[in-house]
């Protein structure tokens, strides 16, 4: 495998590991994204169901944007929990295979 190309490889394989360090501490962070995805999607639900009077208007909104940010960034980690772990196993495996020729 060319050098350049073990390099970046690396740099991408430390930059997940970075990203798991920062953002999942524990054990149970796969729960907590989950969790905020699914208060995210009560909020939105919420802020959507319930009728708008006129003197409620600024509690809706809040409600709905505080709603929408939660459930987007809890998917956002979900999904990149999901992909980091299998490209870190790619990550490893192709990394393992150029050392050895």
């Amino acid at each position: 495998m060319n050098p350049e190309t073990v390099i970046q490889l690396r740099q991408q394989l430390e930059a997940i590991k970075e990203f798991e360090q920062k953002n999942a501490p524990r054990k149970f962070s796969y729960a907590g994204y989950w969790g905020e995805f699914l208060v995210g999607l009560f909020f939105l639900g919420e802020s959507i169901l319930l009728p708008i009077f006129d003197a409620q208007r600024l509690p809706h909104i809040v409600m709905y944007v505080c709603g929408a940010s939660m459930a987007f960034q809890g998917f956002y980690l979900i999904v990149r929990y999901k992909i980091d772990k299998r490209m870190k196993l790619l990550l490893e495996a192709m990394l393992s295979i150029g050392e050895v020729r």
